[in-house]
């Protein structure tokens, strides 16, 4: 039976939460595991997860995943919290930063997922307190661009810029055209996500 399937017979049947919580913690615990015990020396998986589980959460935040991944001769440096952000949450700066710190003492690395620039505005503040390992950053899309007052490449070179200053790398993903590769370049970005470049490998295999 398909986990999909397991959680439709739940919602139909009286609500136990607990059981949905844990579900879902077996769920990503495999898909770590699976991942750092097959990945190259040295990669790395992102796990998302929610901004309001990590307000929901008071202490300990990373300590269920960290005792099954160091049992599994693992380590959780390989394992990186990516946690999605927009101005809502720059309300929520305090606590946030008191949820990751507590996932960085027990080793594991953050990343900060900003979905658009549009929704940026105000989070300067919230990345330089966060310094995050990572700040993942959606391409812009470029025919939006002609019909836009904001300036896409000063804004990304604004963020990469402030990153570098933190100590930190930039992701620019969901890159799907050759303008938004060349918006990643002129932008400075350290790492680079999308259909563009898988395509690209694709070409070039079938040329080989």
């Amino acid at each position: 039976m398909r986990i999909g399937d397991l959680l439709t017979d739940v919602i139909t049947q009286p609500a136990d939460f607990q059981s949905i919580i844990s579900l879902d913690r077996l769920c990503r615990t495999v898909h770590m595991l699976n991942y750092l015990a097959y990945s190259h020396k040295g990669g790395v998986l992102f796990l998302d997860v929610d901004p309001r589980h990590i307000l929901g959460i008071k202490k300990d935040h990373g300590a269920y995943f960290e005792e099954i991944i160091i049992k599994c001769g693992l380590a959780t440096k390989n394992v990186v919290i990516s946690m999605s952000i927009n101005s809502f949450y720059a309300l929520h700066h305090t606590q946030l930063l008191a949820g990751l710190n507590n996932y960085r003492q027990r080793g594991y690395q953050i990343a900060l997922n900003i979905g658009s620039l549009y929704s940026a505005n105000g989070l300067r503040d919230l990345i330089d307190k966060l310094s995050a390992d990572y700040l993942r950053i959606s391409a812009p899309n470029t025919d939006t661009n002609q019909h836009s007052n904001i300036n896409w490449l000063s804004a990304l070179n604004s963020l990469t810029e402030l990153q570098n200053l933190i100590g930190g790398q930039t992701i620019l993903q969901q890159v799907k055209e050759k303008s938004q590769a060349n918006t990643a370049t002129s932008a400075r970005f350290n790492l680079v996500q999308g259909d563009y470049y898988d395509n690209l490998v694709t070409d070039h295999l079938r040329c080989l």
